[in-house]
């Protein structure tokens, strides 16, 4: 081979070698970005769950004092009301908190039968909270629908952010509408609907006598970041939908310029004997009451109040600690038996798990309550709790305590 080849053909090699370096350094720049973007969210969940954290603790606390009131005789009317509003102000901070943890966390929450009319129910002064003069809610239940499998957190929070979706398409008084019912769906339809297997179905309606959406807002409306409103964040119908699709169902949207908008979910039916009544999720009971000796460990001062009045209203003895040392203190100094220990997970100094692992070694025949602003599969995810002890969300309510109480003093 002639020089004048070599050169050709070093050059070749040497133009092709450049390219292949160009298209490494572009990939390398491209996962760099990614990583990037990657840590960016997981800041931002880590924050996310932080702040979801402490909104919880107070809203645990605003929540139960306010039922601690209601639950006073001889309360008036006009000073019902008032708290009533206190306590739904306090119900829409939980349902924001929520919201704000489902947006960064990327997977769903544990499922359980669902009473779709109950969770209705259990958050129609919310609602009304929201949709407020001038416009008007109407709420119309189909009575005896089955149950559903769903989280009834994330089955909320898709009804709070379609209810929100419809009042801010109000222009001047208007009219939001709820409506449930059960459907029954053949092959036909539920190819209509989308990806769904024929059958028995739970319909959720939420319409609006809004100003309705033009094809070119229906065909972007479940993007996420897409919005209409000036400043909104564009999640709430993405969130919803991922939600209703998780539970293996659809949402179908039916609107026109100036004739309203009406979001449809439809969620399968679970057989009716899966699911008795009393066992379904937003099902009403009582709260028994009991004579205990109960060690309460919770650094938080408003939350610790409040769980003391609730176990002193249901007639437990009350110990109180602010923290892992003071209960090791409490727990060495005191005569009786203890009975159960509600403890923080996340406390500064001991963690609830470690003062937990002291106090049992001390006292073998004593039950444990964990709670926490952090959701339990945050709190397991970070090794914080071991799987399969009895749990209690914040913010909870005031039979929502008493209930796991009694519910673990009388486990075997």
């Amino acid at each position: 081979m002639s020089a004048e080849a070599r050169l050709a053909r070093a050059l070749v090699d040497n133009q092709r070698l450049r390219g292949e370096l160009e298209r490494v350094l572009a990939e390398r720049a491209r996962l760099e970005r990614e990583l990037g973007e990657a840590r960016a969210l997981e800041a931002l969940g880590r924050q996310a769950a932080g702040v979801a954290h402490d909104l919880n603790n107070v809203v645990c606390a605003i929540s139960g004092f306010s039922q601690l009131l209601l639950l006073r005789p001889g309360v008036d009317e006009a000073f019902r009301r008032s708290v009533e509003g206190i306590r739904t102000a306090a119900d829409w901070g939980t349902s924001l908190t929520r919201q704000l943890l489902a947006t960064y966390r990327g997977r769903s929450l544990a499922a359980a039968a669902i009473d779709l009319n109950a969770v209705v129910e259990g958050r129609k002064p919310l609602l009304r909270f929201l949709v407020a003069e001038p416009h008007r809610l109407e709420i119309r239940l189909e009575p005896g629908l089955p149950p559903v499998s769903a989280n009834p957190t994330q089955l909320e929070q898709v009804l709070v952010n379609l209810v929100l979706n419809a009042r801010d398409a109000l222009v001047g008084p208007g009219v939001v509408t709820v409506t449930t019912c059960g459907v029954e769906l053949d092959a036909a339809a539920a190819r209509r609907l989308g990806d769904l297997r024929p059958g028995r179905y739970v319909r959720v309606a939420v319409g609006d006598t809004g100003r309705g959406m033009d094809g070119a807002t229906l065909a972007h409306l479940f993007e996420p970041h897409f919005s209409t409103k000036g400043g909104g964040s564009g999640l709430g119908l993405a969130t919803a939908r991922d939600i209703v699709t998780r539970c293996g169902g659809e949402i179908r949207v039916v609107s026109a310029q100036d004739r309203g908008s009406t979001f449809e979910v439809y969620l399968p039916a679970l057989p009716v004997e899966a699911a008795p009544a009393e066992q379904c999720v937003g099902a009403a009971g009582g709260a028994a009451a009991g004579e205990e000796t109960v060690l309460v460990v919770e650094d938080e001062i408003p939350v610790r109040e409040l769980i003391h009045d609730v176990l002193r209203l249901h007639g437990y003895t009350v110990l109180l600690a602010g923290d892992g040392a003071e209960a090791l203190d409490i727990s060495e100094r005191h005569a009786g038996a203890i009975h159960l220990m509600i403890v923080d997970v996340v406390m500064p100094g001991m963690s609830g798990e470690e003062l937990a692992r002291r106090i049992t070694a001390a006292r073998p025949g004593i039950k444990t309550v964990y709670v926490s602003g952090y959701t339990d599969d945050l709190v397991r995810q970070h090794g914080l709790l071991p799987t399969g002890r009895d749990f209690l969300q914040k913010p909870f309510t005031v039979d929502e305590l008493a209930r796991k109480v009694r519910e673990v003093l009388d486990s075997p």
